[in-house]
């Protein structure tokens, strides 16, 4: 009732009957989302049995709707995802459901989220299981529900939620309710005739299996394995099974809003609870009134609290998979939600959900702000959202060195004369608006254009995701998010252009560009937009994606690649790209091309493509541009315009503002951002040595000291940075490995770092010590720790027997905290998989470390003769180094000492101690090198004596060979005298 509906945005692309008037007007995420919607033939789901077969390469993702993402994009950003379906990132309680008031570019290119409960699509990126913000899902209901009457009730709510139209408020137990065959709904799914027709009882007939099991997520009272167990000798197991000797309560479910214990011991004297140590809040079945519950009175057995608040397990057992049920009715075996709470209808048998609440009103409403305590307590009463994933958390650790606290690092903070710029802040005022004329353009803007005199006309300046007068339209697209990586040219800028190209005849639909600095850009994601240039687009017709990068400074082409349109009959095509810049521009080949072009190799496929000279342009460059380009730019096409690096716009007749002189520090040089996603700031490429924003910080100096332990030739070290529960960003902890030669003779090596860390390991021939662990990052200063052999971490090999080690790793790894227990000086151990720490209180805290890693720079190994690669940095390298296998030497491994037969100077050179006199170097450099010194004497005397003894043979020779030739010519010349005469 009272419901006022709003402007609606459309797919008008797909000719759709949908058997209403309100579902003719369908949203493109309701296309190829497992449900038919349209009974004309079911042209909604056609052709989507591609993305259901699409396989994935081995260095991707693949969605849970088919779609494939690089493996990088995995849980790296939690409210920007990658997938369509969003299923690359773990649940939000904010997003999508903020989503009608965030025109933002994850809400407009996002569907709901699969799963067993299915959101229903509110048409701006809002999924929801109660209403839309719109109201959309309100006509959409009560048009289902009328076109259905052949069923019970009871069975077409379990079909209504089981479809994701509406909320599941009981088990979806299809068997109790429904008969044995049924239709739903009645009208006809696909081609006029064919219909739908449901069995009671329903088991799938294969699940692959697919699962990553994070140690974080281990016994935390949340089945992250429900529907993929995993069979064990006849016996299912989950990541909540075989619990007993897991510790619940620890830094990681610690205050996280989950009862990850029974008796919730992880959830006292947390925010905000104003109860005493040991107490629960509970709300007394007696009086409604809030009362403190003792620890030991919870998880008991007994309801004590309303809602059974204290025994979170009574409704846990009951519903596992569905969070969201977690209020407990009394004398009963039923279990609501938190939206049937004040609902105004008594929904438990003695009126549980009802008896607290002040008003009949949605009080748990997300749009209800006037809540009592009481009812704010039980309207959060559920496990939707609570859980945050924390991949590596420190809370608890034991710090070494403990000397060493994070505060009294000291940054080196280098100051240079003169003030640094200081960016004016523009001040929003907030105005009065009529929220009515901001509605009328839906995800658009509404503006007042000027007619001349004092006529005005209100229009709406539409995204590019809509258009038409109103922005009701959804606009056909490709949704563009990419990252770019630069390992060997991390200070050069590179200009990117991205064109949507007709693969038939090379029309360029669209084009978007992007500037990018490795030292700047290199984590960022570039989300961009490419529109058809027709409405609707051609389906007869291929289309492409290509990247062409120039060097900004000399505007010289440098490569380029190629990425088809997979799905052209999804109205938005979702793509995530990673791409490589090589350090090598131009790859010829010898497909002959016309005159205007040259030959070229796209950098991602073997396929080959004629690239046009500049001003040419169409499939064999036959097409001579008509430019209107700024003289000292590129003219790429009549549409694209390459410009210079002091000059922007789309002909590249702006100009832009240069740096200021004391825009960096420590000679760093200054460089201007992409004026299409910055506004005047600038980045400083730092020199060696520096880093920062400014170039202000001097990198971290590690010197690491060798104690009673055996000094290796080379020490690997592993940085790892984790992130933690306070921090918004959810990522796995960044490991990044380099190496380090260590000299004869010496004890310690100085290793240079300047990214944060916050776990230093090193690896000395196959064996793994923890030199330093700090909670706080280490992001500049001086440290000097130590390895010693009390900081050994133990494989599982040493620490547990062979029939341990030959369970399953989801059972082995909940024993781990024994290990911690059993040896209180145990630091760390380690298996195939996990790292593990040993914290305060003797419990086991693991992450993701592999050990058999290949170092090749992230498939860009430049190293040589099987050298291994490592970089400063896992993905945004600046630097890179060759680690050489045995006889192999040089910066890329490229030299050998096995043509040597005599390899003294190879193997003197290791002795040798540079920056250092003669007199301080080792003996055994002296004496071979007073051996070198005697050798070269007696070869200097040896040539000198045998100088002077060939110029006495010359002198003896040349006496004796002179009269011998004057004689030997007179008698032949006699000879001759006499023949003539």
């Amino acid at each position: 009732e009272n419901v006022i509906f709003t402007n609606l945005s459309c797919c008008i692309y797909l000719q759709c009957n949908c058997g209403g008037l309100f579902r003719a007007c369908l949203d493109w995420r309701e296309i190829c989302n497992g449900k038919i919607d349209c009974i004309n033939g079911g042209i909604d789901e056609a052709y989507c049995d591609q993305l259901e077969i699409n396989e994935c390469k081995e260095n991707e993702y693949r969605c849970h709707n088919g779609q494939c993402i690089p493996e990088v994009f995995l849980r790296d950003d939690l409210i920007n995802r990658e997938c369509l379906d969003g299923t690359d990132e773990p649940t939000l309680p904010d997003y999508p459901n903020s989503c009608s008031f965030d025109p933002a570019f994850r809400c407009e290119d996002i569907t709901c989220r699969p799963g067993i409960v299915k959101d229903f699509a509110c048409g701006d990126g809002e999924c929801t299981l109660t209403t839309c913000t719109n109201k959309r899902d309100v006509l959409f209901k009560k048009e289902m529900i009328e076109m259905t009457s052949n069923i019970s009730n009871q069975c077409r709510d379990i079909m209504v939620c089981i479809s994701g139209l509406n909320k599941c408020e009981t088990e979806l137990d299809r068997e109790e309710h429904c008969p044995e065959l049924f239709q739903f709904p009645e009208v006809s799914i696909l081609y006029g005739h064919v219909q739908f027709i449901y069995e009671g009882e329903y088991s799938p007939d294969l699940i692959q299996q697919n699962r990553r099991l994070y140690f974080q997520t281990v016994c935390d009272g949340v089945i992250d394995l429900l529907l993929f167990p995993i069979l064990i000798n006849g016996q299912k197991h989950t990541d909540e099974t075989e619990c007993d000797m897991w510790q619940c309560n620890n830094s990681y479910t610690r205050c996280d809003g989950n009862w990850n214990c029974f008796n919730g011991a992880g959830e006292v004297n947390c925010p905000p609870s104003k109860c005493p140590l040991f107490e629960h809040m509970c709300v007394s079945p007696l009086n409604n009134s809030l009362i403190c519950l003792p620890i030991e009175k919870a998880g008991d057995g007994n309801v004590d609290c309303l809602g059974a608040s204290d025994e979170r397990q009574l409704c846990r057992r009951q519903h596992p998979h569905l969070n969201a049920i977690r209020f407990w009715c009394s004398k009963s075996t039923s279990c609501k939600m938190p939206i049937d709470l004040c609902s105004g209808r008594k929904e438990c048998l003695y009126g549980d959900d009802e008896q607290f609440c002040t008003s009949g009103c949605p009080r748990c409403s997300n749009l209800y702000r006037n809540q009592t305590e009481v009812e704010n307590f039980l309207c959060t009463l559920t496990d939707v959202g609570k859980k945050k994933f924390v991949p590596l958390s420190l809370s608890d650790s034991r710090i070494y060195p403990v000397e060493l606290k994070s505060a009294n690092v000291k940054q080196d903070f280098v100051p240079v004369d003169g003030s640094l710029v200081v960016e004016k802040k523009i001040e929003l005022v907030q105005r009065n608006i009529n929220l009515t004329s901001i509605w009328r353009c839906n995800r658009g803007l509404n503006i007042r254009v000027w007619l001349g005199g004092n006529n005005m006309k209100e229009k709406c300046l539409c995204p590019p995701t809509y258009y038409e007068d109103l922005c009701q339209y959804q606009n056909q697209r490709v949704s563009l998010t990419l990252q770019v990586h630069a390992l060997f040219n991390s200070q050069t800028i590179f200009v990117l252009v991205l064109t949507l190209i007709d693969d038939d005849d090379q029309h360029i639909n669209s084009y978007d560009q992007i500037e990018y600095l490795s030292v700047r850009d290199c984590n960022t994601k570039f989300n961009l937009y490419l529109l058809f240039s027709t409405r609707p687009k051609n389906l007869s017709k291929n289309y492409i994606i290509r990247i062409d990068a120039f060097k900004k400074v000399s505007l010289a082409y440098h490569a380029s690649w190629l990425f088809p349109i997979q799905f052209p009959f999804l109205p938005v095509h979702r793509m995530a790209l990673q791409i490589n810049i090589p350090t090598q521009s131009i790859k010829k080949c010898s497909i002959n091309c016309g005159i205007h072009d040259q030959c070229l190799k796209y950098e991602n496929t073997e396929t080959y493509f004629c690239h046009c000279d500049y001003g040419w342009s169409g499939h064999r460059c036959s097409n001579q541009d008509v430019c209107n380009c700024s003289p000292d730019s590129l003219c790429l096409s009549t549409l694209i315009c390459l410009c210079p690096l002091n000059k922007f716009g789309p002909r590249c007749y702006l100009k832009r503002i240069p740096c200021r002189s004391n825009s960096c520090m420590n000679d760093g040089v200054c460089v201007l951002s992409d004026v299409h996603f910055t506004q005047n700031k600038v980045t400083c490429i730092c020199q060696n040595g520096f880093s920062g924003p400014k170039c202000q910080f001097r990198d971290t100096n590690i010197s690491i000291t060798f104690r009673k332990v055996t000094i290796p030739s080379i020490i690997i070290v592993h940085f790892i940075e984790g992130f933690d529960k306070n921090e918004y960003k959810v990522a796995l902890p960044i490991r990044t490995t380099t190496f380090k030669k260590i000299p004869v003779y010496q004890d310690s090596v100085i290793i240079y770092r300047n990214a944060p860390f916050h776990i230093l390991l090193a690896e000395l021939n196959k064996n793994y010590y923890l030199i330093l662990l700090q909670e706080k990052r280490i992001r500049s200063g001086r440290i000097s720790p130590e390895v010693i052999p009390s900081h050994r971490c133990l494989s599982v090999n040493e620490l547990f027997n062979t029939s341990f080690l030959s369970l399953h790793i989801i059972r082995r790894i909940k024993y781990y905290h024994i290990s911690c227990q059993e040896r209180p000086n145990l630091v760390c151990f380690y298996d195939d998989t996990y790292m593990c720490l040993c914290n305060l209180y003797q419990h086991a805290n693991c992450f993701e470390f592999v050990q058999n890693m290949t170092y090749n720079c992230g498939g860009t190994n430049y190293c040589e003769n099987d050298g291994e690669c490592f970089q400063d940095d896992p993905k945004c390298p600046t630097s890179s180094a060759c680690s050489c296998k045995e006889c192999y030497y040089g910066s890329q491994c490229q030299f050998s000492t096995k043509g040597f037969s005599l390899s003294l100077d190879i193997i003197l050179g290791y002795h040798i101690r540079p920056n250092i006199h003669f007199i301080d170097q080792p003996l055994i450099t002296k004496i071979f090198t007073g051996v070198i010194i005697i050798i070269v004497l007696i070869g200097l005397i040896n040539s000198l004596l045998c100088i002077v003894t060939l110029q006495e043979c010359l002198t003896l020779l040349i006496e004796t060979a002179i009269p011998i030739a004057i004689g030997i010519y007179t008698a032949v010349a006699n000879e001759q005298i006499q023949k003539i005469n």
